[in-house]
């Protein structure tokens, strides 16, 4: 592993602040960044509620919807186990080759690289072979997502009717800022983009298998169980993790440039390419083109979850802009926003979610240049979408970012300070709603040395 971060080499050059510089008019910022009206209406309202954003909200199930849990589970396993035994092999066999063509495009690529470079013979090439294996995937998908779509009607109508058919109202109010986003699939050069990084992270064939099982089962987890407007009442939970101190690993910037090497960079050294193969969740949300400041990425969960996120990346410009609109207040400076569209089926969750360089601020100033990641996120109060020990939900998700952040920090002080200094440093939370303390005090048993 390196001793020090080979610098993805845009800090140095930022002005301060300059997320908030508006040189684009509303349309044009809109269609660079990936957003709608109704979008960013929530945010600016957002970012004006005057809300602690260093703190999750509080929040308490619904006891009386234990039935509604039990029904969406069971249905959605009368469902899935015979779709998945039927079709989730057939799903690996179609997109195995798309993986095969992408890990072999990446291998020919020098490393490290930033991004795949979307022009010139080699791209050219690959991604004409990949087409008409990628046209056969997509082919599959429509027919299983028609499938997903039918059960989710067929299921939740009749139980909405057995409610006495209330009004869905709220809900649909609710959703609306996460409605209309672009769709996945009027984007395959970034969906290839995308297989490339994680080939190369995790191999061809766990993405193969993941992506399959994305195509067979994803659908249902979103639209059946984690956001339903037939069965629940729908409602915005905020939930924020806010990792311990990065102080020691340079300004904001800098910090922001360590997260951009391990998450978006295309091709990395193979230390940190094998280091990233043994973590729990990895995310690949590679650089958009030039044209535009967002572009499709993908997390990693489990070597199980495949999911495609929509990600505006604070540092592109496009069209003479990097406007960004920051909504979490306790962020000193953004990374990403990670959006999660309603109308994209390859994510469980629908939602605004930013990934930042955090202050702590105003109820955790104890972890100054830390990385957070709030996340306004459509659900229940069911106990279920509740319970931080589930599988499923937002308590889960809340509960696996604790756990992983402090992954994240150790591999970002590897990168910068070595092996030895980050495991000596690391630092786990205790993970529960509110705030989720470290176990101990931030400290650097080094700094006497480094003196």
């Amino acid at each position: 592993m390196p001793a020090a971060v080979a610098p993805e080499g845009t800090a140095a050059r930022l002005k301060a602040n300059y997320w908030k510089e508006s040189s684009a008019d509303k349309a044009l910022r809109m269609r660079i960044n990936g957003e709608n009206s109704a979008q960013m209406a929530w945010a600016e309202t957002e970012t004006a509620g005057g809300r602690d954003f260093s703190v999750d909200m509080k929040w308490d199930p619904d006891p009386a919807l234990a039935t509604a849990d039990t029904y969406v589970m069971s249905t959605a396993a009368a469902y899935l186990i015979p779709k998945v035994l039927l079709l989730l092999l057939l799903a690996f066999f179609f997109m195995l080759p798309i993986c095969f063509v992408c890990r072999l495009h990446g291998s020919v690529l020098p490393r490290p690289i930033k991004t795949v470079r979307r022009s010139g013979a080699t791209y050219v090439f690959f991604s004409m072979v990949e087409m008409p294996f990628l046209g056969i995937a997509m082919a599959f998908a429509c027919f299983s997502l028609l499938l997903d779509y039918s059960f989710f009607l067929l299921a939740g109508v009749p139980y909405w009717l057995a409610r006495g058919a209330p009004s869905r109202a709220a809900s649909m109010a609710v959703l609306k800022p996460f409605r209309g986003g672009p769709a996945v699939w009027a984007y395959p050069l970034d969906l290839l983009a995308v297989l490339v990084g994680q080939t190369l992270r995790v191999g061809l064939v766990e993405v193969a298998f993941c992506l399959a099982a994305m195509l067979v089962g994803l659908p249902t987890v979103k639209y059946h169980i984690c956001t339903n407007p037939w069965v629940f009442e729908l409602s915005e939970r905020f939930v924020q993790q806010i990792s311990t101190s990065m102080q020691d690993l340079g300004t904001p910037d800098e910090l922001a440039d360590t997260a951009r090497q391990i998450i978006s960079r295309c091709k990395q050294s193979r230390a940190l390419q094998e280091h990233l193969d043994l973590w729990r969740f990895v995310p690949h949300y590679p650089y958009p083109p030039s044209h535009r400041r967002w572009a499709i990425g993908s997390q990693l969960f489990d070597s199980k979850l495949f999911l495609l996120t929509h990600v505006t990346h604070a540092i592109a410009e496009a069209h003479g802009s990097r406007e960004h609109l920051l909504v979490s207040t306790s962020a000193a400076c953004p990374v990403y926003r990670v959006m999660l569209w309603y109308n994209n089926p390859y994510h469980i969750f629908t939602g605004f979610v930013e990934a930042s360089i955090s202050n702590g601020a105003p109820s955790q100033l104890d972890k100054p240049k830390s990385g957070e990641h709030p996340m306004w996120l459509v659900t229940s109060r069911s106990p279920l979408l509740w319970d931080r020990k589930a599988r499923v939900g937002v308590g889960a998700v809340d509960r696996f970012f604790d756990k992983w952040l402090p992954t994240y920090v150790h591999g970002c002080r590897m990168l910068v300070r070595g092996r030895e200094i980050a495991d000596a440093m690391r630092t786990e939370v205790i993970s529960k709603d509110g705030i989720s303390r470290p176990e101990h005090a931030f400290f650097d048993p080094f700094a006497a040395k480094a003196d």
